[in-house]
């Protein structure tokens, strides 16, 4: 034990210098611009105040008051003004009426599909040519990582928007209760196999030793079993590419037949969660806190920090990592890899009288400072450094839902920047970290669907038809899993009615938009 944990202490660290060499800019200490280089990181020689509009994910707007903004300020000379309302809880919607104002704000922060729609249609101005000349860091983060730069790219081939990057990694892994394998004296299970007789253990075996069957063996907060589709050699999204490098769509495969009538007998079994479609964002918080959760695949940071939330409440209870188990093909693969372009960020609009300052200050972003502020807050009030090692505060790591949270109230934002992976590590929990470094040491996450540079045309079919077929995908693998219909008796006119709704026009404006990313 001690030699596999020196073994991911090494690769943590391994991971915190790659972080930090992926942010370091040509020079992290001066800024270029048109009239000579400005002293230390300021983005413009006065103070200047500049609008913004940032509302995302339905909840997320710029706070004027957020003490990193407040920092960055001090830093750049540049003050950031908010124009979304903190009412407004439809983040297309806000961005969308921002767009029919007289004026609009200088910086535009957004989706990459509305960022670059609003750049094609003339509201954003293209920066590719702004980047070399005043962002100099930027520069040299998208030489040095061209796929951020070919991925953020719209149909027309400018950049309209800075997009907000994660070191690639693992997203999500595959969880189980530890101290439930140990009281039944079962080891940890490798093989698709393996895992549903342990899954079947846990239903039978009362684990949670109170005498009941009440036992949920797989639970899930996706309200679907998406999660458990790779155990078949399955891709779990609705679109991939395949080894051709042609898109096809995973749900109209044989393969996917073969996962829905083995997850539907698994369903029928009492294996997976009776309730997985409803229960929803609660779920570890309900079976975990009830000690009736077995095992599940989710997020590395959440799911492990109920080993501290649940030490005092729940004997014994332990949440580990394990590898995932091996799919029917015998390959050992995590099938849920990291957004690095996780479609935010931000541009500059067509009535900006500062482009010069506005890029400065992107760049400022990519510097290790930058870099810093956003991941890590304020020196002295959210993190300190002790020994040339920056660690969060207490105040930081005691706050309700963890450092992320904390981050968040306080100002950090997916902004035009690369995330600093070794701040993500850093507000992790020891298992967390532990485990999250074993899944990247090893290796084990696929690679992730590219960000398309979708065009008008594309975007509409894959609005009106893609919409539909996805949800009538859901519908009926619902049903499928629940029992109400019976997979091969079904499944001819399932495909045939994907095909009607307009699959293959759906996979058509994937591929182009896929051979038009491959060429640029």
């Amino acid at each position: 034990m001690r030699k596999k944990r020196k073994i991911l202490a090494v690769a943590i660290a391994s991971l915190f210098v790659l972080s930090m060499l992926a942010g370091c800019g040509p020079d992290s200490t001066q800024t270029q611009g048109d009239s000579g280089t400005l002293e230390g990181r300021l983005a413009s020689a006065e103070p200047i105040t500049m609008t913004i509009h940032m509302h995302y994910g339905n909840i997320n707007v710029f706070d004027d008051n957020a003490p990193i903004y407040k920092e960055a300020a001090k830093l750049t000379n540049v003050t950031l003004r908010g124009t979304a309302s903190a009412a407004a809880t439809d983040s297309n919607q806000a961005f969308n009426t921002m767009l029919v104002e007289s004026k609009l704000p200088d910086i535009i922060h957004g989706t990459s599909t509305n960022t670059n729609k609003a750049g094609m249609e003339g509201a954003m101005i293209p920066l590719e040519d702004l980047v070399k000349q005043y962002a100099p860091n930027i520069q040299k983060y998208f030489d040095t990582h061209p796929e951020a730069l070919r991925g953020s790219l719209a149909a027309d081939g400018h950049l309209y928007y800075i997009p907000c990057i994660y070191e690639k990694g693992p997203a999500m892994g595959w969880f189980i209760r530890q101290d439930w394998l140990d009281k039944l004296s079962l080891p940890v299970p490798t093989t698709v196999e393996e895992y549903y007789n342990t899954l079947k253990a846990f239903r039978d075996n009362d684990p949670n030793g109170n005498g009941k069957k009440d036992e949920i063996p797989y639970f899930d907060r996706s309200k679907s079993v998406k999660n458990l589709v790779p155990l078949f050699g399955v891709d779990k999204n609705y679109y991939a590419v395949g080894p051709d490098g042609k898109i096809y769509a995973p749900t109209a495969t044989e393969g996917y037949k073969t996962a829905m009538t083995e997850l539907a007998k698994w369903y029928a079994e009492g294996l997976i969660d009776q309730e997985v479609y409803s229960r929803g964002s609660t779920t570890r918080e309900q079976l975990l806190g009830d000690n009736i959760g077995g095992a599940t695949h989710d997020w590395f940071s959440s799911s492990l920090s109920f080993n501290d939330k649940l030490k005092d409440l729940v004997p014994g209870f332990r949440l580990a990592t394990i590898d995932p188990p091996a799919d029917i093909n015998g390959e050992v693969k995590n099938a849920s890899p990291r957004t690095t372009l996780n479609g935010n960020g931000w541009g500059i609009s067509k009535d900006n009288q500062h482009v010069a300052e506005t890029m400065r200050f992107f760049d400022f972003w990519f510097t290790e400072a930058g870099i810093t502020l956003n991941s890590y807050g304020v020196e002295g009030t959210d993190y300190t450094i002790v020994n040339g090692v920056k660690e969060y505060t207490q105040q930081a790591k005691d706050y309700a839902g963890g450092v992320p949270s904390y981050m968040g109230t306080f100002g950090s934002r997916e902004i035009g920047i690369p995330v600093s992976l070794e701040a993500e590590i850093k507000g992790m929990n020891k298992d967390a970290a532990e485990g999250f470094a074993m899944y990247v040491e090893k290796d084990y996450t696929i690679s992730e669907f590219p960000n398309l540079p979708f065009n008008v045309e594309e975007n509409r079919v894959i609005k009106d038809k893609g919409a539909a077929i996805k949800t009538y995908v859901d519908e009926t693998t619902q049903g499928w899993i629940m029992g109400n219909t019976d997979v091969a008796a079904t499944w001819d006119k399932y495909v045939n009615d994907l095909k009607a709704m307009g699959l293959d026009e759906v996979i058509s404006a994937y591929q182009s938009a896929y051979d038009r990313y491959q060429s640029l």
